[in-house]
């Protein structure tokens, strides 16, 4: 917990003296990671809200959010960041494929079929990092929505428990219902 506060303290004088766009972004990156892992999700989002603001390029302020939101169970959002941090890796990796293709298109011939393996290293590895940044990313979403539909169906069944229902059923299931038994804003209300 000191250690928190004295980082929190130390990014404010950063913040407060800041020389640069670059270095107020990183000392507000710098706080709202101190609040988030002291507990405090709101103000640490809130920094690193202004962190991204003023430097849209931010990675870490992005990843450091992503957890946050994951920890106040926004997952939506904390997707979002991490499909942010994802493209701004991507975007990065293919300039280097460019750079390379733009140097090598300047080459003889006989110097760019030298170049040319490491080329073709380097938009295999592009082609690797996305596979495996999509594969992760879908996973991560298939994990969360198993763990909101778990709250979901223990918060039916303790509500049903709790008010004697024998039978809740969905609307997939159901040809017709009377909207009288509907309990889905009770639920709802439950999960909030």
């Amino acid at each position: 917990q000191g250690n928190y506060d004295d980082a929190i303290a130390e990014q404010s004088k950063a913040i407060a003296n800041a020389t640069n766009k670059f270095i107020e972004s990183l000392a507000y990156s710098g706080r709202g990671a101190a609040y988030s892992q002291k507990g405090e999700y709101d103000k640490g989002i809130s920094d690193l809200n202004k962190a991204i603001e003023i430097n849209l390029n931010n990675s870490y302020a992005y990843y450091c959010r992503a957890i946050a939101y994951f920890f106040k169970k926004d997952y939506d959002k904390a997707l979002s960041d991490k499909e942010n941090v994802y493209s701004q890796e991507r975007e990065k990796k293919l300039n280097e494929v460019k750079q390379f293709q733009d140097k090598m298109n300047l080459l003889s011939d006989k110097e760019k079929e030298t170049k040319k393996a490491d080329m073709e290293t380097k938009v295999k590895a592009l082609q690797d990092f996305d596979r495996q940044k999509q594969t992760d990313l879908r996973k991560e979403q298939d994990e969360k929505m198993k763990e909101i539909l778990k709250d979901i169906e223990d918060t039916v069944k303790k509500y049903a428990e709790k008010e004697g229902y024998t039978f809740v059923f969905n609307d997939r299931v159901l040809v017709y219902q009377n909207k009288a038994y509907d309990i889905t804003d009770k639920i709802v209300d439950l999960l909030n």
